[in-house]
């Protein structure tokens, strides 16, 4: 496994917080502390999707841009890794195969966050059931999505998390980006000094 594990407590629960992350922004980083408070786990693992399943066919900035911002933006963080494990693997990425990597790895307690809007998708993901008996599913709240309108294939299976809201989205940073509007405060320094000299979202 990766060098960049190499310092975890296997002993701890690992928190999977998997993503496009195109861009990273602060209200990722807000939720991860929220959740790091709440566990104090091992470290916030941000698995950057090399494909993600339920977005095939849509455009996304190369994998190893998004995995370069968010290393960009975990940096200086120790309770944050950024993970090439999906973007090393390449193809659709699937958090089953993130996970028995992880096991492989020596993981024995691992969480998979998910955003209350994603969670509606979790009985389409692959070995949805297999992966549950497996890790703890950590729900995280989010406005304008209620936990209790879950799929009832979920019921029971799933911990509620409350997480601070914050009214920011990659699409809605892009979108700035591209309309020439002020951003600077939407993402970390690194990320946004690296969006402007890659002119990346023009």
């Amino acid at each position: 496994m990766e060098d960049y594990l190499a310092n975890l407590n296997r002993e701890r629960t690992v928190v999977v917080f998997g993503g496009t992350f195109d861009p990273p922004h602060f209200g990722h980083l807000i939720v991860a502390d929220d959740v790091y408070y709440r566990l104090e786990p091992s470290a916030i693992m941000f698995v950057v999707a090399a494909t993600p399943p339920h977005k095939q066919g849509e455009r996304h900035t190369p994998a190893d841009t998004r995995l370069h911002m968010v290393r960009l933006a975990v940096a200086g963080d120790r309770r944050f890794v950024a993970s090439p494990l999906e973007v090393a693997r390449g193809g659709v990425s699937y958090t089953v195969d993130t996970v028995a990597a992880l096991s492989a790895a020596g993981f024995s307690k691992i969480a998979v966050a998910v955003g209350a809007d994603n969670l509606v998708e979790v009985p389409t993901w692959k070995d949805w059931r297999r992966l549950l008996r497996e890790v703890r599913l950590l729900a995280l709240t989010r406005p304008g999505y209620d936990l209790a309108a879950a799929p009832r294939d979920l019921e029971g299976l799933f911990e509620p998390l409350e997480v601070t809201p914050v009214p920011i989205s990659s699409t809605l940073v892009r979108a700035r980006v591209r309309e020439g509007k002020p951003f600077r405060y939407l993402v970390p320094p690194a990320v946004y000094d690296f969006i402007l000299s890659s002119q990346l979202y023009r």
